[in-house]
């Protein structure tokens, strides 16, 4: 019989950032889930700018597995965090991970600083004339075209099922209902017709403005709106689905909507502008801790450190910490 392989776990602490607008008379309100302990932690009062850290602890072979298990625990949590104070939160990925290292004075971190920056277009002489026009032509319709309103609403998305969702309705719309009429099965009768969206008729729609969406990639898409509308596990393989198929139907919309209005001067960037553009730094860094006997060491590189090294281009920094090679961690 084969010998077994011995997987060493290691414990790891992971702390994602939550924004939203909780507060909290403790600084650490801790909570236990799924036998994982999740602490809260909030900036001083004075200082909370919308943003706390949500610590979990982790066993696990590698700091990737820990992510796994981790991402699933705390959104989760946060779920139910969300609908108990019902207080509109957002889960970032994590902004730190360690690894339990007691009595080492030289410690690992994986760190990621983030920050917002102001992103936009310039509203031109030719866009200004291709709006006014547009608007001309939609007024004269009448209804409004509610593609354009749930187009509008994914560009706003922030997650990859809420974009899904939007862009769909949009799709809808450029179908439009159908009356549909079928009789009862056992005696023939004619039943009260009702509004619905054929499902031919998005196939149709989405092959003739992206020929590469074909009858089997039809069906990967609607599997998707199937998981998304009737409430679908949401886990990394159902996000990396997502990921593909949701802007294909977004500009799938765009194409129907620029071949029905003929706007003269439209704007064609790959993705949405959003009103401000993340802008994320990740690594690995060594450093000195002052708290050898501590399982993890909670001196770690601060975000404004970090700042400060890499606005420098240095590879050791002035503060006593070493960023390493990301390879060397792989397996860490």
């Amino acid at each position: 019989m084969a010998q077994g392989v011995l997987i060493v776990k290691n414990k790891y602490l992971l702390g994602y950032p939550i924004e939203g607008s909780l507060n909290s008379h403790q600084p650490q309100p801790s909570f236990v889930y799924r036998d994982h302990l999740i602490k809260l932690h909030f900036p001083p009062h004075e200082e909370h700018q919308g943003e706390i850290i949500g610590f979990i602890e982790i066993s696990a072979a590698t700091h990737k597995e820990a992510h796994n298990i981790a991402n699933e625990v705390i959104s989760e949590f946060i779920d139910a965090l969300s609908f108990v104070m019902k207080s509109s939160l957002f889960l970032s990925p994590p902004s730190v991970i360690l690894r339990d290292e007691e009595g080492g004075s030289r410690r690992v971190a994986y760190r990621q600083i983030s920050e917002d920056r102001i992103s936009g277009l310039y509203i031109t002489e030719k866009t200004k004339k291709t709006v006014e026009k547009f608007l001309n032509v939609l007024e004269k319709e009448e209804l409004p075209n509610l593609s354009l309103r749930w187009l509008r609403f994914g560009y706003r998305a922030r997650t990859f099922p809420e974009q899904f969702i939007y862009y769909w309705l949009a799709l809808e719309r450029a179908v439009g209902e159908t009356q549909i009429r079928k009789k009862c099965p056992k005696c023939g009768t004619s039943l009260p017709s009702y509004p619905s969206i054929e499902k031919i008729k998005l196939r149709q729609l989405c092959h003739k403005y992206n020929e590469e969406v074909d009858d089997g990639y039809f069906e990967k898409i609607w599997k998707c709106r199937q998981k998304v509308f009737h409430g679908s596990r949401i886990n990394a393989a159902f996000l990396h689905e997502l990921l593909e198929v949701t802007p294909k139907i977004g500009r799938i919309v765009e194409t129907f909507l620029s071949e029905k209005y003929q706007p003269e001067h439209k704007i064609t960037v790959k993705f949405p502008v959003p009103k401000t553009k993340r802008h994320s730094v990740n690594g690995f860094y060594t450093f000195q801790t002052k708290n050898a006997q501590e399982h993890y060491a909670m001196d770690y590189p601060t975000d404004e450190q970090l700042r400060r090294f890499h606005e420098g281009s240095e590879v050791i920094s002035e503060d006593g910490f070493d960023l390493e090679t990301f390879e060397d961690y792989e397996n860490w």
